[in-house]
């Protein structure tokens, strides 16, 4: 459970809170299990803070200090990141449906296993992030940069990966099913054995084998040259998924 003193202080105001941890650096908060949600959090110290299983849904956090927080478990539904500062930050099996992290820094953030369903991480910054088995499904991925990040059996079904930066990524077992890509979407050295077409683990592409290395690069930058499309401007892969990922 949360320390009741810090959550008080927490309650006084930003002003109040980041003065006293200015003065005790030496303290890391404890704010487990605290009911946050809905709070005026703009520009908040909580780096270091122990937040996991907190209820921070809908609460203002823009330009806020997330770096090393614990967040395993907590309830960031449709809360506001923007800008905010969430380097190797620890938000495993988070909830962060339909939150705005629009510019957030999530470099070596723990992102595994999170639920990122319609979330906005259009231009953040997620660097050697683990995102194993999140849950990517319809989020906005718009210039995001997930160079070298771990995408291990990832969801990304529906995703806008519009100009996103998969340089050096690890996208084995991920689920590609209906994303979008354009010509300036990145691939160059990521690493990948198998996708899915369809979710729930559903056509393995390669059937019966691993892709080579650099193959799915290759089919990838095929691909965005190629002249199927659904809207110009961007394509699906799964529209010529018969003759590339045999």
């Amino acid at each position: 459970m949360a320390n009741k003193e810090h959550l008080v202080l927490l309650k006084q105001g930003v002003d109040t809170w980041n003065e006293w941890r200015e003065t005790h650096p030496e303290i890391n908060p404890d704010l487990r299990i605290a009911d946050l949600r809905g709070l005026y959090l703009r520009g908040v110290n909580l780096s270091k803070v122990n937040l996991s299983q907190t209820n921070l849904s809908q609460a203002y956090l823009r330009g806020a200090n997330l770096s090393q927080a614990y967040l395993r478990g907590a309830n960031l539904r449709s809360a506001n990141l923007s800008q905010t500062n969430l380097n190797d930050a620890h938000l495993s099996m988070a909830d962060l449906r339909g939150a705005d992290l629009n510019q957030a820094n999530l470099t070596m953030a723990d992102l595994s296993e999170a639920n990122l369903y319609l979330a906005d991480l259009s231009e953040a910054n997620l660097q050697l992030a683990d995102l194993r088995g999140a849950y990517l499904t319809r989020s906005d991925l718009f210039a995001a940069d997930l160079s070298k990040a771990d995408l291990f059996a990832a969801d990304l079904s529906r995703t806008q990966a519009l100009n996103t930066n998969f340089n050096q990524a690890i996208l084995t077992g991920v689920c590609i099913e209906d994303w979008k890509i354009n010509s300036d979407t990145q691939f160059d050295r990521s690493l990948c054995d198998y996708i899915y077409l369809e979710n729930n683990c559903k056509q393995r592409r390669p059937i019966h084998r691993s892709f080579a290395l650099g193959e799915f690069t290759k089919i990838c930058q095929s691909f965005k040259q190629s002249g199927f499309s659904k809207k110009p401007g961007f394509w699906s892969i799964t529209e010529f998924q018969a003759t590339r990922f045999l």
